[in-house]
């Protein structure tokens, strides 16, 4: 059997061995383990705040934007449908209808933009009508016509006077973009 006798330093520097070996353990089991929990954890944390900051801010647009339908309702305004890419011919079909209305008109397109998520359709107008309100009527017309469209630019040579606002020289131009989905 064992009989040798360890001597007082003997027994210290086996506890001291003893407690480094648990030290250690400790260290390699138990604390870089939970540091690398914490770590993985800070990471969910800033990715989920980054998660609900975008998704708040994606609320707060849809609410503005759900209001400003409200009140384009309020005002009377009716929703348009945005046509699906290449509605040449029933566009041809509303301008000419709307067009009509004016003594002459001249067409011009825009090279067809299809850059992003829709695409856009620029028509440059040269018209002329018997009077500034039948210039604004035939642009009013446009607007709120069958297809979604923005008026960028519109200008109106009357030659009447202010008061009657009447003449047969009234001459206009306006640009139209019109807006269809991309496929």
């Amino acid at each position: 059997m064992l009989t040798y006798q360890f001597s007082t330093r003997e027994k210290v520097l086996l506890l001291i061995l003893a407690l480094i070996v648990v030290a250690i353990a400790w260290y390699m089991l138990v604390f870089q383990n939970a540091n690398a929990q914490i770590t993985s954890l800070n990471g969910q944390i800033a990715d989920t705040r980054s998660t609900v900051e975008i998704e708040s801010a994606r609320a707060a647009q849809v609410s503005q934007m759900q209001a400003e339908i409200e009140q384009y309702k309020a005002q009377g305004a009716t929703p348009t449908v945005m046509p699906a890419y290449d509605n040449t011919q029933p566009l041809m079909a509303e301008l000419n209808a709307v067009m009509g209305m004016a003594n002459s008109y001249t067409l011009s397109f825009d090279e067809i933009d299809m850059s992003g998520t829709y695409v856009k359709r620029g028509v440059s107008i040269d018209f002329g009508c018997s009077s500034y309100d039948a210039a604004v009527s035939i642009v009013n017309a446009l607007a709120y016509g069958r297809f979604p469209c923005t008026i960028d630019s519109f200008a109106v040579a009357d030659g009447s006077s202010r008061s009657s606002r009447t003449t047969a020289s009234t001459s206009a131009t306006v640009h139209v973009t019109f807006f269809e989905t991309a496929n």
